[in-house]
């Protein structure tokens, strides 16, 4: 009896799932049997980037002005941000290669409230990347919502890109890498 009820069951709910939805496609819920496609990232360089001047953690004096005549990668992170720490290593590997080249480089910024923390975790994984830990600054150089990680690029001229949306780090490595190979 038992599993001729669970048959039963299974039967109609199976049944129920495969029955087209009239409201489905005009539904607001978040439950969507295929989702959305995420909208097209480029690098587009849209906005100038304001005059700044911070110490990384390392105490190196960083301005707008050396950010000019080099692409630079920008990320945003936190040392709270389980998938910033997922993404480091490679971060790390593409700061590496990228400190002899002239024309592309690697700047971070940790959302931190405490730099301490950016010290700290920096010191533990032995990353080596720029890190400027100032909570304003960032609100003030990349005025952005959304998750973290973000990564932004800013071109030769100064200005900056849009964060990327739908590209995870590796798809923006590749294409800083395709821009400074063609030029």
């Amino acid at each position: 009896m038992r599993i001729r009820c669970i048959g039963v069951l299974l039967f109609t709910c199976i049944g129920i799932a495969q029955q087209p939805s009239a409201n489905l496609a005009s539904s607001p819920s978040p439950f969507q049997l295929v989702p959305a496609a995420a909208p097209a990232d480029t690098i587009r360089f849209v906005t100038q980037l304001p005059d700044f001047e911070a110490k990384d953690i390392s105490g190196r004096l960083w301005r707008s002005a050396d950010l000019r005549g080099k692409l630079t990668l920008v990320d945003v992170w936190s040392t709270f941000c389980g998938p910033c720490r997922q993404e480091h290593p490679e971060l790390q590997r593409f700061f590496e290669k990228t400190k002899a080249m002239q024309d592309l480089q690697v700047l971070t910024f940790c959302m931190d409230h405490d730099y301490m923390n950016a010290q700290v975790y920096m010191k533990e994984k032995n990353y080596t990347f720029p890190v400027i830990a100032d909570w304003a600054l960032i609100k003030k150089l990349f005025p952005s919502e959304g998750a973290l990680p973000q990564q932004w690029v800013i071109d030769p001229q100064g200005r900056r890109s849009e964060p990327f949306r739908s590209w995870r780090l590796g798809t923006v490595l590749f294409n800083l890498e395709r821009i400074t190979a063609t030029n």
